[in-house]
């Protein structure tokens, strides 16, 4: 459970130990970056992909968007200062009714589909 060992310890291990309490050992970044849903459709896409051109077409997009979130990580600071905390509480609240709105769409396109194929 990554509790401390009740086992009595110098004064330079208990430092050491709050230390290392505090290290977090999350890679929150990639699965957000680079999720199954990117994954999945960086899969079709090249599947679907026929000629040599939607290839590279398709690397060039993967490229193109890796760029872009490169540069908005790296200037993620100044746009957070700019936008202050109204402004980040503005655009977290669009992303969360898109993504509201996506996944009501989902749902309705997965249980279309689901009546229509028990009807048929």
């Amino acid at each position: 459970h990554a509790e401390i060992s009740g086992i009595k310890q110098t004064s330079k291990e208990e430092k050491e130990l709050e230390y290392l309490e505090n290290i977090a050992v999350v890679p929150l970044g990639i699965p957000l970056l680079a999720g199954p849903g990117t994954i999945t459709t960086t899969i079709i896409l090249m599947d679907s992909a026929n000629t040599v051109s939607d290839k590279i077409t398709v690397l060039i997009s993967i490229l193109l968007v890796s760029m872009i979130s490169g540069i908005m990580l790296y200037l993620s600071e100044p746009i957070a200062k700019a936008l202050k905390t109204s402004g980040i509480n503005a655009i977290v609240r669009l992303m969360g009714l898109i993504l509201a709105a996506i996944s009501i769409e989902i749902i309705f396109s997965g249980t279309y589909g689901m009546i229509k194929t028990a009807v048929v």
